[in-house]
């Protein structure tokens, strides 16, 4: 028997120019190891003004290191998403709107076509704002693939099975449990 292989969704990528945005989704990526060493990253989602052939919103992602000094990437985007108020938790911004500018690039070995953003600006006064589509899921609440595991941020791992476990679920040898 013959076993079909799912082919993975190919997404359409922004069109070069500026675009209305909404933040959709903030993804915590952990340590990266990058050309300038391993730094804590920060992937932020964006949906644009921009469709693609199933009619839903383009996904655009920015990478930004997870910093808060005040000329860092994030705080721009913090700058822009929020007019400029102060933001302790990134949460809060899901769902706000920004302008973006962006710009497609062809990888050099694989050939494939991204679109990167620029630059990040404030939304101009009487704009039309998006909204973040009822159907989106963040990734954080997305249901765990069959046998990979997702860390929780209490501390837990969302096994195979798509069950919440823990270490203390666990019983070890001597362990009163056991």
């Amino acid at each position: 028997m013959k076993i079909e292989r799912p082919v993975a969704k190919q997404f359409a990528q922004a069109s070069n120019g500026e675009h209305i945005a909404v933040l959709a989704d903030i993804i915590d990526l952990g340590v990266v190891n990058s050309k300038f060493g391993a730094k804590p990253k920060l992937q932020l989602v964006f949906l644009i003004d921009e469709k693609d052939e199933e009619g839903e919103l383009i996904r655009v992602s920015h990478f930004v290191n997870k910093s808060w000094w005040e000329t860092s990437n994030l705080a721009k985007c913090i700058e822009a998403l929020s007019d400029g108020a102060l933001v302790d938790d990134t949460e809060e911004l899901i769902g706000a709107c920004c302008r973006i500018m962006t710009k497609q690039y062809t990888h050099p070995t694989t050939g494939k076509v991204y679109a990167n953003i620029l630059d990040i600006y404030g939304m101009k006064p009487g704009t039309p704002k998006l909204k973040i589509p009822l159907d989106f899921v963040r990734k954080k609440d997305q249901p765990a693939k069959p046998g990979k595991t997702s860390k929780k941020a209490n501390g837990s791992m969302r096994n195979l099975h798509g069950l919440d476990v823990s270490n203390d679920d666990v019983p070890f040898p001597g362990d009163a449990r056991s």
